[in-house]
């Protein structure tokens, strides 16, 4: 899964693929994007691409998720939801990959962030949170780091009636709802924090 974001719809590319060779031009397994829709392509001797028939818009940030179903299956979600299930010849995919090289981000045309890959599966609510969590970061301007140059918090307080996370650092106080950071602070918090119906107090 991970976060794309589409520069051309001309060309074919590759957001992560499993071969026997370091140029994966014999045979591998990719999951990509053709022409701005999620899919996968697969091969040994020749190769097969399906792919969904949701088009990504150009240059718009969409989550997606690609579930291996089983042997020949993977389900497809966009923005949290469920998009189609693509099944691909089980008599294409790969019979020796013993040798194996997983690139990520070769040859496309996307931008990409937070990209993940996993032995797990999430469930489709799993999904759809993520998607909620993430989807503030990557609206215009978002901030998602602590505010100034210290790397690191000396303390945390919660507002829980407004699920506000407040983290002091020697640069000043960082507010978080979520993942984003939504306001700071410039007056340095090196001891202790508490926060509490809008009465914050630091130190």
């Amino acid at each position: 899964m991970g976060w794309f974001k589409n520069t051309s719809q001309l060309i074919d590319g590759a957001v992560a693929g499993l071969s026997n060779d370091h140029s994966g031009a014999t045979q591998h397994i990719k999951w990509s994007f053709d022409q701005g829709k999620p899919g996968a392509f697969v091969k040994n001797t020749t190769g097969v691409e399906v792919v969904s028939s949701t088009v990504i818009p150009l240059d718009t940030w969409a989550h997606v998720v690609w579930v291996n179903t089983g042997t020949n299956s993977f389900n497809i979600y966009i923005d949290g939801k469920f998009d189609t299930t693509i099944t691909l010849d089980l008599a294409k995919f790969p019979t020796d990959i013993s040798n194996r090289t997983l690139r990520i981000g070769y040859g496309g045309n996307q931008e990409m962030s937070l990209v993940r890959l996993s032995t797990s599966v999430p469930t489709p609510e799993q999904i759809a949170k993520i998607y909620r969590d993430e989807k503030p970061l990557f609206q215009e301007g978002a901030k998602c780091t602590l505010y100034g140059t210290v790397p690191y918090a000396a303390a945390l307080a919660y507002e829980e009636d407004k699920d506000l996370l407040h983290v002091g650092t020697a640069s000043g106080r960082s507010v978080f709802k979520g993942l984003q950071r939504v306001s700071n602070t410039t007056d340095a918090i090196t001891v202790a924090l508490s926060a509490a119906a809008d009465i914050v107090a630091g130190e």
